[in-house]
């Protein structure tokens, strides 16, 4: 059994280094190459935006050196002890894990295609992402979903053994989404995400594709967010796939609710926080 690792890192004024006004918990799981940010908790009179911004670059740099691949979900508000004018709340939206065999989704996922090709409709073309050339032709369009340049942490997941990537393109050569997938604990375990599309079309077409590259009895797993009620819908209706309601999220300052719409699958992947 893999014991995790805990680092805690502490803020305290300059002028009373016995005061402890916040901190935060990293949890390192250096089995799996992986760093969470498990909590973070600042005083309520010491909760301003420098503060906030000091701790999270102490969490950046302590994940820089460990070169782990890093996420952080903050789950509800109340996790992160600071006032609104630092954590721009607009809207609340949930996180659905879903859960489906792959051999079930390509059937559903060509079935639809199947539907748009006898209407002509105009289709993408599939690339696999198969070396670091290939994927960083989707470091400019995940920067534009994100907001966030997370190069080093792609570039490392591509490394991953059993690692699928699959690249959508148009006639024009721009990038209209992408997905990647990476075994889970157990060998016929498959986790997907990020999965990132302009629209539902396109996301399903890509999800065929990595579903298409395992086996067919491969359990395949999935975040998306509740905004895009009609792909989770899709899934479960057509590919009898499970869903599970994780967590809620916050619309923030950073993201708009357009961008959102955009994002078919959240990723567990993330170099930073969402605000």
């Amino acid at each position: 059994m893999h014991t995790p690792s805990c680092h805690v890192i502490l803020a305290v004024p300059t002028d009373a280094p016995a005061l402890v006004v916040g901190g935060l918990i990293v949890v390192n799981l250096s089995y799996a190459n992986l760093s969470y940010l498990a909590t973070m908790n600042i005083r309520s009179d010491f909760n301003d935006e420098k503060t906030v911004q000091t701790l999270f670059d102490e969490f950046k740099k302590l994940i820089e050196q460990q070169q782990t691949i890093a996420f952080c979900d903050i789950l509800r508000r109340s996790q992160l002890r600071v006032r609104m004018p630092f954590f721009l709340t607009r809207k609340t939206y949930s996180i659905f894990k879903i859960v489906g065999y792959a051999e079930n989704i390509v059937f559903a996922c060509s079935h639809y295609i199947s539907h748009l090709e006898k209407r002509s409709t105009v289709l993408p073309t599939l690339f696999d992402i198969t070396d670091e050339h290939d994927i960083s032709t989707i470091f400019d369009f995940d920067s534009l979903i994100t907001g966030e340049d997370r190069s080093n942490a792609l570039k490392n997941i591509s490394q991953l053994n059993g690692f699928n990537g699959a690249l959508a393109v148009s006639k024009d050569r721009e990038t209209m989404g992408y997905a990647i997938s990476v075994p889970a604990l157990r060998s016929d375990h498959i986790k997907i995400g990020p999965l990132y599309a302009i629209n539902r079309r396109i996301a399903l077409l890509l999800l065929r594709q990595l579903c298409k590259a395992v086996k067919p009895e491969s359990l395949i797993s999935l975040n998306i967010s509740s905004l895009n009620d009609s792909l989770y819908e899709f899934l479960h209706n057509r590919a009898i796939c499970e869903i599970e309601r994780t967590f809620d999220r916050y619309h923030n300052k950073i993201l708009q609710t357009d961008d959102h719409r955009r994002i078919f699958a959240i990723s567990a992947f993330l170099t930073m926080p969402d605000y």
